[in-house]
């Protein structure tokens, strides 16, 4: 997690010099940086501390040093890295020209981490990766920024981190009217966990893109990739897949107040030991969300965890608070979310050797402050909070039976034996599902379809009652 924390100090901190640079010369620099940082140290939101010593500035050139604390709340020296930072002032900076850039621009910056024993007395010289970092600002106010990363090793507490090298791409537009844009490549990453056990990584790949629409939130999207992915404990493969992916994206809603949320992971040919497991993908949709409520449940979560830290010296020493603290955040927040009126759609999909596992749930969520009414029923209740809700699942039963079969093999069970509690399992499910009338089983394929809107249900296409359902749990 500190890597990630440290690649968004980069950012900010480049920031900083972008912003600072971007209309003055090198003798009017150090004021602007010094202000610029004092305003971003004193933000709330903000995790990351950054800290300017050293400034020297001329008409040409400028130099400084910007150390960067992981943690706001931590000046320990061993929670900082600092960053020695060069600025070529425009219109044609000496650091483009070296690289045989010609066209004008407003600022050049080449930055390095350095150990400083100033603020850094750690023994150890490896605690990041080196990394070479070229930004350069033109005047129509687009920037590029490459990092380089170099290979390399970092000691861990127990084990190792290795890298073949990579490349990070940075294009931002400082104005904000267009995309900021954000794309690189880590290769042949390697993580030993010291005990026998070790993680290969072909390579991980990352692309995302940033666009401002409001105050509280950006819309944009995120896609991280990894490739080739393997685990060896004491030299024999255990674990493997051709890529494990990750999405993200975020963007304004229909209605140009909310927001739609979209996550979606996929994983390719998982297999253990030689067993092809499958491949397959889960998402989570959510529509016309209110991201600005979002932001303050998960604010007042963290400060409420903060306070409960502080008063107790372990947080399991009263998990009691922690569950309390969850409980209140619930009942504050749950209640504005729904204002908006969101909509929740996941899908799941899984394909084996056997065939494909597919399941559909869609919910649409309803404001009660719109709804007034004395009726207490279990009926009402559920109108108040929702419009409708629907789930499907098609699962072949063979399908579902080498998936238990591989999950039961993993724990360590022999083949033969798992292959056989796995079917008397499926025949168990089955047997009980029928017996309440809660699938339809076809050509060894259960199929089950749920719809209930306005206190109607419909159980594979059968009008039945909400207590006639609950009677089916009973």
């Amino acid at each position: 997690m500190k890597k990630f924390i440290l690649f968004g100090g980069i950012i900010v901190a480049l920031g900083v010099c972008w912003a600072g640079c971007s209309w003055y010369t090198g003798t009017q620099v150090g004021p602007v940086v010094t202000r610029l940082i004092n305003e971003y140290n004193s933000s709330n939101t903000r995790s990351l501390k950054i800290v300017c010593k050293n400034f020297s500035g001329g008409v040409f050139t400028s130099h400084l040093q910007l150390v960067i604390f992981l943690n706001k709340k931590n000046n320990d020296p061993e929670n900082s890295v600092v960053m020695d930072v060069n600025i070529a002032h425009g219109p044609f900076p000496f650091l483009s020209l070296k690289k045989g850039h010609f066209s004008p621009q407003r600022a050049s910056i080449q930055a390095k981490f350095i150990e400083d024993i100033s603020y850094n007395t750690s023994s150890e010289n490896n605690r990041f990766f080196d990394l070479n970092i070229q930004s350069v600002i033109g005047y129509d106010k687009k920037m590029t920024t490459d990092i380089n990363i170099f290979p390399g090793t970092l000691n861990l507490t127990t084990g190792s981190l290795s890298i073949g090298g990579g490349n990070i791409t940075y294009l931002a537009d400082l104005e904000g009217s267009d995309n900021d844009t954000l794309e690189g490549k880590i290769d042949k990453v390697i993580l030993d966990l010291g005990n026998g056990s070790l993680f290969y990584l072909k390579d991980i790949s990352l692309k995302a893109t940033d666009h401002y629409y409001s105050e509280i939130v950006d819309s944009g999207h995120v896609d991280i990739e990894f490739n080739g992915i393997a685990k060896k404990d004491n030299g024999k493969e255990v674990l493997s897949a051709d890529q494990i992916a990750a999405s993200i994206s975020l963007n304004q809603s229909k209605d140009k107040i909310n927001s739609d949320l979209k996550l979606r992971y996929m994983v390719k040919n998982l297999k253990n030991e030689g067993r092809n497991i499958g491949s397959g993908e889960f998402s989570v949709n959510i529509g016309k969300l209110n991201v600005e409520i979002l932001k303050k449940a998960v604010d007042k979560y963290n400060s409420d965890l903060d306070l409960l830290v502080a008063k107790e010296s372990r947080i399991k020493g009263d998990p009691q608070g922690i569950n309390k603290i969850i409980s209140n955040i619930i009942s504050t927040y749950v209640p504005l979310l729904q204002i908006s009126e969101p909509t929740i759609n996941v899908p799941v999909h899984w394909k084996n050797d056997k065939g494909d596992i597919l399941a559909n749930l869609d919910v649409s969520i309803a404001d009660p402050q719109k709804t007034v009414t004395n009726d207490e029923s279990i009926t009402a209740n559920i109108d108040r909070n929702l419009h409708n809700i629907s789930l499907s699942m098609t699962v072949p039963i063979n399908a579902a039976a080498q998936l238990d079969s591989q999950f039961k093999q993993a724990k360590g069970e022999n083949k033969n034996n798992a292959e056989k509690y796995a079917h008397n399992d499926m025949v168990n499910i089955i047997m009980l599902a029928n017996t309440y009338d809660l699938i339809n089983v076809n050509d060894d394929i259960v199929t089950m379809q749920f719809q209930y809107s306005k206190g109607k249900v419909i159980l594979n296409n059968k009008e039945i009652s909400v207590a006639d359902l609950l009677s089916k749990n009973h």
